[in-house]
C-alpha cells in the first residue's frame, strides 16, 4: 500500500539530484558563454517537475496514512 508513494518520493529525489547536477553543469557553461540561456529554462522546468513529483509522493503518503488511521 505504501509502495507507490515511496516509489514516487524516491524517483523524485533521484531526478532532483540528477537535475541539480545537469543544471550546475549547464549554468557553468552559460557563465562561460558556451551555451545560451534557453538551456537553463529546460533545466528549471526539470527541477520544478522533480519537486512536484516528490511533493506528490509525500501528499499521497499522508493520504494513505490518514485513510488507514480511521
Amino acid at each position: 500500500m505504501y509502495y507507490t508513494p515511496m516509489f514516487l518520493i524516491l524517483l523524485g529525489i533521484v531526478f532532483l539530484v540528477l537535475d541539480i547536477f545537469f543544471f550546475l553543469n549547464d549554468y557553468r557553461k552559460v557563465t562561460l558563454r558556451q551555451y545560451k540561456r534557453k538551456k537553463l529554462y529546460v533545466n528549471w522546468l526539470a527541477l520544478i517537475s522533480s519537486f512536484a513529483l516528490t511533493g506528490t509522493g509525500i501528499i499521497y503518503l499522508f493520504l494513505i496514512y490518514d485513510q488507514l488511521k480511521r
